[in-house]
């Protein structure tokens, strides 16, 4: 049964109504018949299946009513909403973003970089060290990640489907069994072997097999991963838990690149480019060394949804990250870093981090381990590109370039190209 159309998932997506959780309360008894028909009716799509996430994030009476007597009889909605409110259990804002980074918002993508280098332009000193030094944990974002539920869009938390039977199944119900236990026993250990379990399931039915902007079933991969990644956040809100065990983070990264095939796939529901994006942030300002972004998807999408600083700050952090090196469609990648560094900045800037990156790769070839024919190859390619790509931004775009600046640009490449043309 599909959430958006299932009891009380209905009721999740409408948060965005402008009731209050202290609304019209209707006098109500028998919470353990409302409990049974909760699991019922309800506990496929909300993956904790005791209504705790219902409770959690505040829904009103009359709105789980109202979306309940859809699917049952007004008598059964009256005893879920007894049920949910004999949890007892304090209510978050309705718009509460899971493990939002920082303590609030910044205004807006230039306020997100001056609160970075302060100062609203390129800095006149930057190091790699200080790039480095920045927890994007504690960085505010001009923009708010994932609410528990919305219904205009898949960029919440909650599924719009169970998880389907095949996974359910695999290995001899694996997943199934591994959730049961989890359910009679909410500990962090249970928790990573569902995952574990999980992460077999899907290797065995295969839904995200393939490229990752093309896999073998879109939605189904998405949807899954955030049927298992909403478990996993309630986990942690239940737990207080500030920062996830490695494997929910990475379930937080796979869920983006699931979202990643749904965008590309053509879903029927709407997967705007923010939502990949926003999975992929989340997981990396936990681990921003981890993954090794082969695809440069994470900023893509980020920019996309207009937030062009917040981007570039993430290919300059992966630029002079000495974390993994990534798969071998991209041999040093440091240099195609800086093609990303290029192509996600603001007009009024990426000339400006351009000749940074320029003159910090020519310094990083002096202390690099040795690069292969193959190596040497892509990274001089991707210096070439680089420029290429800025000269091609200069005639489109109504942000003038100075011939001194442009001149700069082309002699910090001119050495990075001599140095690597000198290597042995």
């Amino acid at each position: 049964m599909r959430a958006r159309h299932s009891l009380l998932v209905v009721a999740l997506a409408a948060c965005a109504t402008n009731e209050s959780a202290t609304g019209p309360t209707v006098v109500l008894s028998d919470s353990a018949a409302g409990e049974r028909a909760f699991v019922t009716s309800c506990a496929g799509c909300h993956a904790s299946q005791d209504g705790y996430d219902l409770a959690r994030f505040g829904f009103t009476d009359t709105t789980i009513i109202r979306s309940a007597v859809r699917h049952v009889d007004s008598a059964t909605a009256r005893r879920i909403v007894t049920y949910i409110r004999s949890l007892r259990i304090p209510a978050l804002p309705r718009d509460t973003a899971l493990m939002q980074p920082g303590t609030g918002l910044v205004a807006d993508d230039q306020a997100f970089w001056t609160q970075l280098v302060g100062t609203p332009g390129w800095p006149a000193t930057l190091s790699a060290q200080q790039i480095l030094d920045i927890d994007p944990r504690q960085i505010a974002l001009p923009f708010r990640l994932a609410p528990w539920s919305n219904e205009l869009t898949d960029g919440d938390w909650m599924p719009n489907s169970p998880l389907p039977p095949s996974l359910l199944g695999a290995r001899g119900g694996a997943l199934q069994a591994a959730l049961a236990t989890y359910r009679q026993d909410r500990s962090t250990p249970h928790l990573l072997d569902a995952i574990a379990a999980f992460d077999s399931a899907l290797a065995t039915v295969r839904p995200c097999v393939g490229e990752l902007a093309a896999p073998a079933q879109p939605t189904p991969c998405f949807e899954s991963r955030r049927w298992m990644a909403s478990l996993a956040g309630l986990h942690l809100l239940r737990t207080g838990m500030t920062t996830p065990p490695m494997p929910v983070i990475d379930l937080l990264w796979d869920t983006g690149e699931g979202a990643i095939g749904a965008y590309f796939g053509g879903a029927p529901t709407a997967h705007g480019a923010g939502i990949p994006g926003a999975w992929m942030l989340l997981a990396w300002s936990f681990a921003p060394s981890r993954f090794t972004e082969d695809g440069g998807y994470l900023g893509q999408f980020v920019h996309q949804a207009g937030y062009p600083r917040v981007a570039m700050f993430t290919a300059l952090r992966r630029m002079v990250d000495p974390g993994p090196a990534r798969a071998p469609m991209v041999p040093a990648h440091q240099f195609h870093d800086l093609v990303l560094v290029g192509t996600r900045a603001p007009d009024d800037m990426y000339i400006d981090a351009l000749i940074w990156g320029y003159g910090w790769l020519d310094g990083w070839l002096s202390t690099a381990p040795p690069l292969d024919a193959a190596a040497r190859a892509a990274a001089t390619e991707a210096a070439v590109n680089a420029t290429a790509w800025a000269l091609n931004r200069v005639r489109y775009s109504t942000h003038a370039e100075s011939p001194a600046r442009l001149t700069a640009l082309a002699a910090a490449r001119d050495r990075v190209l001599a140095h690597l043309a000198s290597l042995p």
